[in-house]
């Protein structure tokens, strides 16, 4: 899937009404593509644990912590992103903060 931005910021993944979307670039067989469908089965695992509503900071820190606990697994080191830093003060475009 080719996803549009968010705020400007390219998406690697997006979780939406159960469905998760990859970039179509994602190389799932890698442990990068894995890390983003791992962070969007977080989301998805939010919603169906009825945690997930409109896009919040806190549950883009949650699934950071499991994306990054799955690269450090398979011994690569997290990258901070813009799109990550944005989430890790709680601001994101058009979560109202």
């Amino acid at each position: 899937h080719d996803l549009e931005t968010n705020g400007g910021i390219d998406l690697a993944g997006q979780y939406n009404s159960g469905v998760i979307y990859l970039d179509m670039d994602a190389d799932i067989t890698q442990v990068d593509g894995q890390d983003t469908l791992v962070h969007e089965l977080t989301h998805w695992l939010q919603d169906v644990n009825g945690r997930f509503g409109r896009p919040s900071c806190l549950l883009e820190q949650e699934a950071y912590r499991v994306s990054d606990a799955w690269k450090k697994a398979h011994g690569v080191e997290p990258r901070p992103t813009l799109e990550r830093l944005l989430q890790e003060y709680c601001h994101w475009p058009g979560n109202g903060t």
